[in-house]
């Protein structure tokens, strides 16, 4: 097994950070577009959210394959890596194909999921072609599953994310071809991304067949249901299912019961606002992978020092990479929301900011949720979510009537913010360390540039532009992204473990360059 990951990160997270900057100018060029219209905007949101739920349709099983299957790779068992992996995809392939069920009701009646559609039989043929390109693309999903599984537990998805990136350019450079002038050719623009993705996925795989010898024939005869598999892989499907399901009605919903409930402008609304909350979900998602298979890794190894060493260090790498650039958008929220979309989309402020909220300290609850599921701490995992589950269904309720949209957000922010908390107390009790011993290592470097950082975000807020332009845009950002920077810096000199990780990764970087090491 490979000693050491340095070069493997610093790849990841140049890759993966060159994926967030394609996809920032996606949304600076691309979304401007989309959103002229809110109703075709909001048909679109619908669509998007539709093939996410695909995420979802596996319960647990792929979660609980990538453990194992992490585990096999350790021990150099490639036939059974292979083969529980199959078996997961094949799980998840059973599920799409009843959801496939459901979205053929919705081509043929959107009013089940859109408000007074039947009215407009414009925006009422469009989102009949949109469902149904979304049918076809759902399926694409397995591709993408096999590719991030094979990838992952490997820490070599970087080889994904050089292909994505180039995909994503060229789906960018096409939005000058569907959008032009009076021109909104939305269907197009959807077809064409999905044909994209496609070859983007067969790619890949040709890629993984080629670098790791990697059995097809083994796969596709492993495609099926196996007992002993699911044996092995149920009690780890429990809790993992219940997270999907939760995550499912505390997210994936929204757009879906705002559509029928509001309307398509109250959709556009809170899907603006959604992008930038995925924004800042992507960069946690796109630097915790790396640690959260590391994790595994010493797990399966018994290095319990290492495990308890490795979890703090990722929490004091992950925060200013994560808390740094969520409070700048929250504070710049209305400059950011303005010269993007417009102040027709004024709605989307309040949202963003609770979304935001609810996951500022998802730095820190990550870690403890990656333990309770590598220690099998399967029965407090799952009272965790059905206690956040309740929580936010307790505070939509009551909160609905009043506040409308804002609370979907709202609810998800007091839901997280309890969450966090008990998340935070197993994180104590799981690597045995006090409060005290916590902050010295991780929290206290942090003081010093989260006030440098709110301070200037607040002086510097009512001096940018507020005014719908790229330029403004980019000023906005330009600032945000400086004064994070900047807070960094600050965090580099007051956080020894961070400094001592960067010093790391640029000596690796160096050698990598000039052919030492």
């Amino acid at each position: 097994m490979q000693k050491s990951y340095t070069k493997n990160y610093i790849k990841i997270y140049f890759w993966q950070f060159l994926s967030i900057v394609v996809s920032i100018l996606s949304s600076f060029i691309v979304l401007p577009k989309l959103s002229t219209n809110p109703n075709f905007y909001g048909i679109y949101s619908i669509c998007i959210t539709i093939s996410l739920y695909v995420f979802y349709l596996d319960f647990g099983f792929l979660s609980s394959a990538s453990k194992f299957a992490g585990e096999y790779i350790t021990k150099n068992n490639q036939k059974h890596e292979i083969k529980i992996i199959s078996f997961s995809l094949f799980i998840f392939f059973i599920f799409i194909m009843l959801f496939s069920i459901i979205l053929l009701v919705f081509i043929y009646k959107p009013d089940l999921i859109i408000k007074n559609i039947e009215n407009n039989p414009l925006i009422l043929k469009i989102s009949k072609q949109l469902l149904s390109i979304c049918l076809i693309s759902i399926y694409l999903n397995i591709l993408s599953k096999f590719i991030n599984l094979v990838l992952d537990i490997r820490l070599e998805n970087y080889i994904f994310y050089r292909i994505y990136v180039i995909g994503n350019i060229l789906k960018i450079l096409s939005v000058f071809y569907f959008f032009y002038n009076s021109k909104q050719n939305i269907v197009g623009y959807y077809l064409f991304y999905q044909i994209m993705d496609f070859f983007v996925y067969m790619f890949c795989i040709l890629k993984i067949k080629k670098l790791y010898n990697y059995n097809i024939k083994l796969f596709i005869k492993s495609f099926h249901f196996s007992k002993r598999l699911f044996i092995k892989l149920k009690n780890f499907v429990k809790p993992s299912l219940l997270s999907l399901i939760i995550g499912l009605l505390t997210f994936e919903l929204d757009n879906l019961i705002i559509g029928k409930i509001f309307g398509l402008k109250q959709v556009a609304y809170y899907s603006i606002a959604l992008i930038i909350f995925r924004f800042i979900w992507m960069i946690r998602s796109t630097f915790y992978n790396p640690f959260i298979h590391r994790l595994n890794h010493f797990y399966a190894t018994n290095d319990s020092e290492n495990l308890k060493v490795y979890s703090l260090n990722a929490i004091s790498i992950m925060m200013p990479i994560i808390l740094f650039p969520t409070i700048s958008i929250i504070i710049y929220a209305k400059n950011v929301v303005y010269t993007w979309v417009g102040n027709f989309y004024t709605p989307s402020i309040i949202i963003s900011q609770y979304l935001l909220l609810s996951i500022i300290f998802s730095f820190i609850y990550v870690i403890p949720e990656t333990l309770l599921f590598i220690l099998k701490k399967n029965k407090i995992r799952s009272l965790i979510l059905i206690l956040y589950l309740f929580l936010y269904l307790f505070f939509l309720f009551v909160s609905i009537k009043n506040i409308g949209i804002v609370s979907f957000a709202f609810s998800k922010f007091i839901a997280m913010t309890i969450y966090f908390i008990l998340n935070f107390y197993f994180l104590l009790n799981i690597l045995n360390i006090n409060i005290k011993e916590l902050f010295t290592k991780c929290f206290k470097g942090m003081i010093i540039p989260i006030i440098f950082l709110i301070i200037s975000l607040f002086l510097s807020k009512n001096y940018l532009p507020i005014e719908k332009s790229k330029i403004n845009f980019m000023i906005v950002a330009l600032f945000g992204g400086l004064l994070s920077f900047f807070a960094t810096l600050i965090y580099y000199f007051t956080q020894k473990n961070f400094r001592e990780y960067v010093n790391k990764m640029l000596l690796k970087t160096k050698n990598k360059f000039v052919g030492v090491g």
